[in-house]
């Protein structure tokens, strides 16, 4: 739940830069019908709350180099809390699994993974695999993306 609701202006200036963060102040201020200076300590104070965490740019993973993405399932072997510290770091660690999130359900660990090619991919699988907690592993490969990701939807 967020921490206080969020007005029209809020919402609507949290879309912009959702979708495009490099545009100018004054073209944000007059999207959303706000002069420049108010608009300007509304980002600020968003930014302060936490609610805009930082700014990025989307990169296209095969003009990047990466051919081959794919979800990736883990089970980790005991539920114990250095266990739990110890995949963290190494999921932070490996650079070709770019998002990861624990799960309650049949599987511990959910892991979105990238490589240059199906070699590379099976390469970084059998790294997965090796861990000393890993218990199992089971991975689909994405053929198709048909709603990348397009950031989080405002609330109303």
């Amino acid at each position: 739940m967020p921490t206080r609701s969020l007005d029209r202006a809020d919402r609507e200036l949290i879309r912009i830069l959702r979708d495009d963060a490099r545009l100018p102040n004054t073209e944000i201020a007059e999207r959303v019908a706000l002069s420049p200076s108010p608009c300007l300590r509304r980002i600020k104070r968003l930014e302060s709350e936490g609610i805009i965490r930082g700014y990025s740019a989307r990169i296209d993973r095969v003009k990047a180099g990466w051919g081959v993405s794919a979800f990736v399932h883990l089970n980790i072997e005991k539920h114990r809390k250095d266990d739990a510290k110890s995949m963290e770091k190494e999921m932070r660690r490996i650079e070709r699994v770019v998002w990861c999130s624990a799960l309650a359900g049949p599987w511990d660990l959910l892991l979105q993974v990238v490589a240059r090619d199906l070699d590379d991919y099976f390469e970084l699988v059998q790294e997965l695999g090796g861990l000393d907690c890993v218990k199992d592993i089971q991975s689909t490969i994405i053929i198709g993306d048909i709603k990348p990701d397009s950031g989080i939807p405002i609330c109303s």
